[in-house]
């Protein structure tokens, strides 16, 4: 995704993955991703908005959903 200009933050660490999600969520983050094997098997995300939906699609769907949500607010 930095390839594609798109600003990411990765959160690792000791931390559970609770722990990490709920940190993501008390910073507004606009979209969650987490990415484990069943992720980098299937090809497929599950991307968690700021609303608390979500939604499962391909990597190249999303960066092109992201470029175009940031084409639309320039």
């Amino acid at each position: 995704m930095k390839e594609a200009g798109i600003r990411i933050d990765h959160i690792s660490g000791d931390e559970s993955l609770g722990k990490r999600i709920h940190a993501a969520k008390k910073f507004n983050t606009p979209y969650i991703i987490i990415v484990g094997d069943k992720e980098t098997q299937s090809g497929i995300l599950t991307i968690e908005k700021r609303d608390g939906s979500k939604v499962e699609m391909s990597l190249e769907d999303f960066l092109a959903h992201i470029q175009k949500e940031i084409k639309e607010r320039i």
